[in-house]
């Protein structure tokens, strides 16, 4: 790689890294996992000029579950829905995730290799029809899928290491906002446990309450019973 060439990646690499920044300031607020994945796919379509951005995971069943999907915003809702349909299908195939699995970084493929994916996706363009995408991993380990579609020249070298690099910071906010919502999950249990316990212990303080008062009482009733009994006799013998 030469200076200028190497002066380019550090310049798309920076912009990457920017951009993403703000995208997890972003995502912060983010209450569910599919607003989180919709709005990294948003910023992934613009930032690759691409029609489309897709997410999916890899389950126990041996398919993917559609995490999120983008397109642009001309698409009409029957396109869409059709769109999601046949790249779902698409993926099920599995040829893109075993080849990013298997080679480690981003691939692409034109529209031969997804033949479910329709050409208002990609377009009828040359450049329309490819797909690129690139495994998730966690711990090294590959769990799911990011891929865009549809770039009207075509993805270039820079395309695939934005995706790399992008796929990085993809599922580590992906893993920590699972993590996040597992301790959410685990300290709201906690807190139902303790509102639980709080109100047994009430309640079991107010039965030993009542049942001091009742023994007070009784005490009281006796005390007077005896008072009363010993008047009666002193004044038999008197």
């Amino acid at each position: 790689m030469n200076d200028s060439s190497a002066a380019n990646s550090d310049a798309g690499s920076a912009e990457v890294l920017a951009a993403m920044d703000a995208v997890l300031r972003e995502t912060v607020c983010c209450e569910k996992e599919e607003q989180l994945a919709t709005a990294y796919l948003d910023f992934l379509r613009k930032l690759t000029g691409s029609r489309l951005a897709v997410m999916a995971e890899w389950n126990e069943a041996g398919r993917f579950d559609l995490l999120g999907i983008s397109h642009i915003e001309e698409m009409s809702s029957e396109i869409r829905a059709a769109t999601t349909c046949s790249l779902m299908e698409s993926l099920q195939a599995r040829e893109l995730w075993k080849r990013a699995v298997d080679e480690g970084g981003p691939v692409m493929l034109d529209r031969s290799g997804l033949p479910s994916v329709p050409p208002a996706v990609t377009g009828a363009e040359p450049g329309y029809g490819q797909v690129l995408g690139v495994a998730l991993r966690q711990d090294g380990q590959p769990f799911g899928i990011l891929a865009v579609a549809g770039r009207p020249d075509g993805y270039r070298t820079a395309d695939r290491e934005r995706l790399q690099l992008l796929s990085l910071g993809v599922a580590q906010g992906l893993t920590g906002f699972r993590a996040q919502r597992r301790l959410r999950e685990a300290y709201d249990e906690l807190q139902g446990k303790l509102e639980e316990q709080t109100e047994e212990l009430l309640s079991i303080e107010k039965s030993l309450d009542a049942e001091v008062a009742a023994h007070r009482q009784a005490e009281k009733a006796l005390q007077e019973s005896e008072e009363l009994h010993g008047t009666f006799v002193e004044a038999v013998l008197t």
